[in-house]
């Protein structure tokens, strides 16, 4: 990693926390880590838990894999986190080759390419969820349609609170590629329906629903977003005790 945010991790074999933080203010980011296990070792599983990210610039987390073809993934559990009025060309938060479980944040008036940037090349490593979260007047690049979440992989969402009236989609999925499939056959392995149940989407009918995702209906190559059954009305607390 050339440049430095507030906090830059380089780290193989092992776990990190950080937890309970104000981070805000910062030129080059949050927080960037890049995670790496070895085949064999013990499985590494990091948590960034109760941070305040505010008024930073370039993203607020960006996590990957330290080398750009690993098949021993780490594992990271973003939870309980506020997002908020953080700014800048890339996605307040990247995910890149690194297993993730991200629940119960709260993301507010954040301006990006994405809220949320999920690309995994494998479908197998399954677990991955982003689940219970509120996102709320957050805008997405014009350029890009303004889209809140763009995913691949084996990542599911359930329960989440989408509420984004300036992005044209709140979701969109994009062509999964797994990367061993391809390492041993030369093609592209057909991608897998992403599951996206039971969340609320800001409007009441499946039509309305359908035109806020934009998928396989929209692109031929990008996979299916499977969104029925979905709720009609916010779950949780909408605008959440902690903001």
């Amino acid at each position: 990693m050339s440049q430095k945010s507030a906090i830059s991790l380089d780290i193989q074999d092992n776990s990190f926390t950080i937890a309970n933080n104000f981070i805000s203010g910062n030129l080059l980011g949050g927080i960037q880590a890049r995670l790496g296990r070895s085949d064999g070792t013990s499985f590494p599983r990091s948590l960034i838990y109760g941070n305040t990210f505010s008024g930073n610039v370039n993203g607020t987390i960006l996590v990957q894999n330290r080398t750009d073809f690993e098949t021993y993934f780490s594992t990271v559990y973003i939870t309980d986190n506020i997002f908020e009025s953080n700014l800048g060309t890339g996605s307040t938060m990247k995910l890149s080759e690194v297993q993730s479980v991200i629940s119960n944040n709260f993301f507010y008036n954040n301006s990006g390419l994405h809220t949320i940037q999920y690309s995994f090349s494998s479908r197998w490593p399954k677990g991955q969820k982003c689940e219970s979260n509120t996102f709320y007047l957050n805008k997405g690049l014009s350029q890009n349609k303004g889209v809140t979440i763009e995913s691949n992989g084996p990542m599911e969402y359930h329960g989440n609170n989408f509420k984004n009236p300036s992005n044209l989609y709140e979701f969109s999925s994009t062509r999964q590629v797994d990367s061993i499939y391809s390492y041993w056959f030369g093609t592209p392995r057909p991608s897998d329906p992403i599951d996206a149940t039971l969340s609320w989407w800001g409007v009441e009918e499946g039509s309305s629903v359908a035109s806020r995702i934009y998928a396989n209906k929209d692109d031929w190559r990008w996979a299916t977003v499977e969104y029925i059954p979905f709720h009609k009305l916010p779950q949780g607390n909408f605008f959440s005790s902690k903001y």
